[in-house]
């Protein structure tokens, strides 16, 4: 499956990480905040806005989507379920196909090692795009979580591409 355009995506419970790659190379990245603001309108309609907004700049071939974490993961901040049904929902609309992807398959891809930890895929991803290692370290608690979403959503992305580029033989 070759893809010229792949947005991944590391859903949040307040923002969303975000990596785009154009021909197999990373093009931009970042986190979208899906805080409510105004607040009469709810985070799902938020992240509608703003993922159907990176979806019509972009137009990717294909969305990577790290699943929900598990309880195994032992993340401080589940993402509720209405998350990641809604940016399949948006993706759908957009006639996008949305491939998900284990945390454990994409730290593996990442790291080599599948019980890495979070800041571990972070510096893999540092080791592989240098200009990003400014962002490592530089927020504690949730403000580095909000920041350590963007390298999950590289991770993610990289993960996708690895796996399609194995499905081509």
């Amino acid at each position: 499956m070759t893809t010229g355009t792949v947005l991944a995506v590391k859903p949040g419970s307040r923002e969303f990480g975000y990596a785009i790659f154009q021909k197999g190379k990373l093009a931009d990245y970042g986190v979208k905040s899906i805080r409510r603001s105004p607040p009469t309108q709810s985070r799902p309609e938020v992240l509608r806005r703003a993922l159907g907004d990176l979806l019509s700049d972009e137009q990717p071939d294909a969305v990577a989507l790290e699943q929900s974490s598990s309880p195994a993961d032992a993340d401080p901040y589940p993402v509720p379920a209405e998350v990641p049904e809604t940016i399949k929902a948006v993706s759908a609309i957009h006639r996008v196909p949305v491939h998900e992807l284990t945390s454990k398959s994409i730290r593996k891809e990442a790291t080599g090692d599948s019980t890495a930890t979070k800041r571990m895929v972070a510096q893999a991803i540092c080791r592989r795009y240098p200009s990003l290692h400014a962002q490592m370290g530089r927020h504690k608690g949730r403000q580095e979580w909000y920041t350590l979403r963007m390298f999950d959503a590289i991770a993610c992305g990289l993960t996708f591409l690895q796996l399609s580029q194995g499905n081509q033989s």
